[in-house]
């Protein structure tokens, strides 16, 4: 991790906590009726801290989701139509054709035709270079998913623990009161 991202880490750990402190504890005052009236102060900010860590991480999700999708090819692939590239020039069409066929194979990972100077169609036969971009693709595709994955869990985390939160505020403001401790008497000399 560089710098930033523990940067990152620790200012979402620290805040994190925070507004798990304040929604516990405002929960707490809440119920056990706090005579200063700071307890809906303490849920806001928690709440608000909360949220917005659970949003951040949902607006994750979405943004790698959103992304992962474009890397998935839309609709099946078509083949080239019979009359492809007739006003060309034989060279131009077999590299347009050529270039339409290794940009399916790139994006989709299916071979398919193209047309030759000679007009004749044949099989698109990846290189090596093609085929390390579309390992390139498919792994990346890979880890935006795996991203979105984490991402939404990080979602349902937030969400969990800040009901754990309020939940556990109002088991402990329920608790009995610890009684006071009594002075002890000094004995008169």
């Amino acid at each position: 991790m560089t710098a930033i991202e523990w940067a990152q880490f620790a200012g979402i750990a620290v805040g994190g906590a925070f507004g798990l402190f304040c929604l516990f504890e405002g929960t707490r005052r809440l119920a056990a009726s706090d005579p200063r009236g700071r307890a809906g102060n303490l849920v806001g900010i928690g709440v608000a801290v909360v949220g917005m860590l659970a949003g951040y991480a949902y607006w994750q999700h979405w943004t790698y989701a959103e992304v992962a999708k474009s890397y998935q090819p839309a609709e099946a692939v078509r083949e080239l139509p019979a009359d492809f590239g007739k006003k060309m020039s034989p060279a131009k069409r077999e590299a347009a054709s050529r270039s339409a066929a290794r940009g399916t194979f790139i994006t989709s990972g299916k071979l398919t035709q193209y047309v030759e100077a000679s007009g004749q169609r044949k099989l698109y036969p990846p290189v090596q270079d093609d085929i390390k971009h579309r390992e390139d693709v498919v792994a990346t595709a890979a880890r935006l998913e795996r991203k979105a994955g984490e991402s939404f869990a990080e979602f349902i985390l937030w969400l969990v623990l800040g009901l754990s939160a309020v939940v556990f505020g109002l088991c402990f403001a329920f608790e009995p009161a610890a009684k006071r401790a009594d002075p002890e008497a000094e004995p008169s000399a």
